[in-house]
């Protein structure tokens, strides 16, 4: 088919259309704030761009949104994916597409950062985890004929590393129109150089960012290569994210993130242990140290029960269980030791009553709010009996000293 009737069957005055609110799209998010495992399935049927350090030259690629893009409705034309992903999790540094920032569903890593900064925890602690913006482009090595040749790529980076350096630049700085550099057409859409720089063992730069001028629109040949980016990443199960990030299966009794969650389709009793992981196996006790008859916590510095959920390694340790337990049963007898304390403190007896002046009678009535008017007693014998019946103590008759002993 030659490129002339390729081009028939698309309307690139209606692709544009739907890029330009594409563009708007990007810039209204410009503010959302998310060697490794991939989030790309195996089946994918264009290469990986993975540029290195130099000066660069692409073109993006449009392409039809699919059904699982959180931003672009199905069927409308897109020019980049952007989710937000959490990086290196577990043993493998596995990379997952956040369920919860691109899906409103359940996250396990999520509901853990939430219970975590529930409790207080420094974000410094856990920030590791959370989930990062990440752009995706089908694109075109323009550098010379042999990456041309190559075709469409996807690309994968980092949101502050390439989009959000686009959007700052798409503005025509003498008339203030913004410009559509996803466009195919040429005499609006732009082709796009940067440069990477690297700085030191791990730190990578992309600067220079610019647009420059096509000299043709996008062949439709080129487009019929596009891949929709939003079918070709990979979405994990609750489960699989659960298991990686813990590394152990997840296990709906002792759900660790439901503290963090409405479970309401949960009918199982929601006690804290229940809401944490442990083994099926109830026989099965972790292996840990033993001080005489008391756990160790295995920080150096940490007291088993009373740090649970203090340090980073906690939620990773395989006491977990056992301390949440133990951390529980010290609040709950910490609370009753000061019920019992406030009740001791406050508790009055008759004798005490008959023992008081008229006056530290008139301040118990106000310090304790009682429904007692000293002025409706005939004497101080009646004004103690009605106190006691305010404070329910059994009436026992006492000789009583006045004012004047």
């Amino acid at each position: 088919m030659k490129d002339k009737d390729r081009k028939k069957k698309y309307d690139y005055d209606s692709m544009e259309e739907d890029l330009k609110e594409a563009h708007k799209d990007s810039r209204a998010r410009k503010d959302n704030a998310g060697s490794y495992g991939t989030i790309f399935k195996d089946d994918l049927e264009v290469p990986k761009w993975k540029p290195g350090k130099g000066e660069h030259l692409i073109d993006i690629i449009p392409y039809v949104a699919g059904k699982f893009d959180p931003n672009r409705p199905e069927g409308k034309n897109a020019y980049f994916l952007d989710i937000y992903v959490h990086k290196r999790i577990g043993a493998g540094n596995d990379q997952f597409v956040c369920p919860s920032r691109n899906y409103k569903k359940r996250c396990p890593i999520c509901e853990e950062m939430k219970r975590l900064a529930d409790k207080g925890v420094e974000w410094d602690e856990y920030k590791s985890d959370a989930a990062t913006r990440m752009n995706i482009y089908n694109i075109v090595d323009l550098e010379d004929r042999e990456t041309i040749k190559k075709g469409v790529q996807v690309w994968a980076i980092a949101n502050y590393f390439m989009e959000d350096k686009l959007r700052a630049i798409s503005k025509n700085r003498k008339t203030g129109e913004p410009i559509y550099y996803a466009s195919p057409k040429a005499e609006t859409g732009r082709s796009i150089a940067f440069e990477i720089k690297k700085k030191g063992k791990d730190k990578t730069e992309y600067l220079g960012h610019s647009f420059e001028k096509r000299d043709e629109d996008i062949p439709a040949d080129v487009l019929d290569q596009a891949v929709c980016l939003d079918e070709v990443i990979i979405q994990s199960s609750f489960e699989e994210i659960y298991e990686a990030y813990w590394g152990k299966p997840y296990n709906k009794k002792n759900d660790r993130g439901k503290r963090a969650v409405d479970e309401e389709e949960d009918d199982e009793p929601s006690d804290r242990k229940k809401k944490h992981y442990s083994s099926d196996d109830e026989d099965e006790k972790p292996k840990h140290k033993k001080h005489g008859d008391d756990e160790e916590c295995p920080k150096k510095g940490g007291t088993f029960g009373e740090d649970c959920d203090e340090f980073k390694e906690c939620k990773r340790c395989e006491l977990w269980d056992d301390c949440s337990t133990k951390h529980d049963e010290l609040e709950e007898g910490e609370k009753s030791d000061k019920k019992k304390d406030k009740d001791k403190e406050e508790e009055i007896t008759l004798a005490e009553l008959a023992d008081m002046t008229t006056k530290e009678l008139k301040k118990l009535i106000k310090e304790k709010d009682l429904d007692v008017d000293p002025d409706d007693c005939d004497d101080e014998e009646e004004l103690v009996e009605a106190i006691a019946d305010e404070l329910g103590i059994s009436k026992k008759k006492k000789s009583r000293k006045t004012d004047d002993d």
